[in-house]
């Protein structure tokens, strides 16, 4: 790489106390930057994002990534330079495919410039398509092919020009202060949870309808076939439904907190079962059966969004300590609170704070799909105390996830807690 350093990378030892992490370390010029930037770029699918391009114009004689499985991906080159290379795919069975990269006159890859079908090709068959990079810069600046087209949520600029959220961040940093860059990460990473976290709620919450509705045609088979129950019978369902109901209560109200679900009446129903008339009590347990099944339908469905929402939560809450305060709530999104119960916005908050929410929130996001989260310097505007606990708290919130994390860093506060995750960058050239 430029013609000076190479460099061979794995974890100081196979096995290290977290596979999900790899800490890239070295002295400042070593390539570092470049190093996770090419990682990204590399696994990165999608046309016309500058994947390619960026290869191109960086300069290196051959990048290797090599899989767990054994196989390989690489982009070679004859010589260190910039310009034209091949990408190389070696499958684990030891098939080999490869495909040239040609280069414009201005130093990118535009149409024509390669064969996308045969690349796509490749992807396909190291499955590496499945796994989705992010790549937090030291700006604070996310990139991500997870940010399609489709998907992208338009905002108002100037009353009359609109343009795409994933160049939100972009748009705006330009000529900016990193203290201003910082407002407009953090503003658009907490922006980015909240709609995630709102599309996630829909999709499980139409999951327990369907499980709700699967309950209810139960029930009504079972009512219509039903020559009634005996007394020991009744006498159980009547001990299940009161049970059901104190679960559900419980069960809520971390949902309730969440804005994930309305309160369970617990009180009212066990008083509507303590003073039923007898002759009708066994058609109120009849009825009272499939509300509250649905209720628990709904929260199961809702329960991995749940505990990772919560675990948001208490683990930006733990950094934020005595002096503010958030609340994460689906249908108000994520809200800091000062001592006083004033809302603070992202401009009011400091450095490292604004670092926390666009760390655990744009990981957050990633935890959706099996992911490669790189970041660069994630000890950025971080004190000491916040350093040692930074990688503990995002491997909780993504520890329910399928994330793999590459970062590097010049914290010593982070390599000391970690040291078997290091990969240490040991230049391999040697120079008389």
């Amino acid at each position: 790489m430029f013609g000076t350093f190479s460099y061979e990378l794995e974890p100081a030892t196979a096995d290290n106390k977290d596979s999900r992490l790899i800490l890239l370390y070295g002295d400042n010029g070593s390539g570092k930057t470049t190093l996770l930037k090419l990682l990204f770029h590399m696994l990165s699918v999608q046309d016309s994002r500058g994947h390619r391009s960026y290869i191109a114009q960086t300069q290196f004689q051959e990048f290797e990534i090599r899989f767990t499985d054994g196989g390989t991906f690489s982009a070679r080159r004859g010589k260190c330079d910039t310009g034209p290379y091949d990408l190389v795919a070696v499958f684990s069975n030891g098939d080999i495919e490869s495909v040239s990269v040609k280069v414009s006159d201005d130093g990118s890859v535009k149409t024509g410039d390669l064969d996308d079908n045969r690349l796509s090709n490749i992807f396909k068959r190291l499955k590496r398509n499945r796994v989705t990079p992010y790549f937090l810069s030291d700006s604070r600046t996310l990139e991500s092919d997870a940010f399609r087209y489709t998907e992208r949520r338009r905002t108002l600029i100037d009353d009359d020009v609109i343009v795409d959220a994933s160049a939100y961040e972009r748009f705006f940093t330009l000529g900016k202060t990193q203290s201003q860059r910082n407002v407009v990460s953090a503003e658009a990473s907490v922006e980015r949870a909240e709609e995630w976290m709102r599309r996630k709620a829909i999709q499980a919450s139409n999951t327990g309808e369907n499980n709700t509705s699967e309950i209810y045609k139960n029930i009504l088979s079972g009512l219509s076939h039903s020559g009634g129950d005996s007394s020991d019978d009744y006498e159980n369902r009547l001990k299940r439904i009161t049970q059901l109901v104190n679960d559900a209560g419980e069960f809520s109200e971390s949902f309730v907190n969440l804005g994930l679900a309305s309160p369970v009446p617990v009180e009212p129903i066990l008083n509507a079962l303590r003073h039923a008339d007898p002759n009708r009590l066994s058609i109120v347990v009849q009825v009272l059966e499939p509300y509250v099944d649905s209720l628990l339908a709904k929260m199961n469905a809702l329960d991995e969004l749940q505990r990772l929402l919560t675990s948001f939560a208490k683990s930006l809450d733990k950094f934020l300590g005595h002096q503010k305060k958030i609340r994460v709530s689906v249908p108000e999104g994520i809200r800091i609170y000062d001592r006083r119960g004033d809302r603070l916005s992202a401009r009011m908050l400091s450095s490292g704070e604004k670092q926390l929410l666009v760390l655990f929130c744009n990981l957050m996001v990633a935890t959706d799909r099996e992911s490669l989260f790189i970041v660069d310097e994630p000890e950025i505007s971080l004190n000491i105390k916040w350093q040692r606990s930074i990688l503990d708290a995002l491997m909780q919130i993504a520890a329910n996830g399928n994330v793999q994390f590459v970062m590097a860093t010049h914290s010593f506060e982070i390599l000391a807690n970690y040291k078997e995750s290091i990969a240490r960058l040991d230049n391999q050239m040697r120079f008389d």
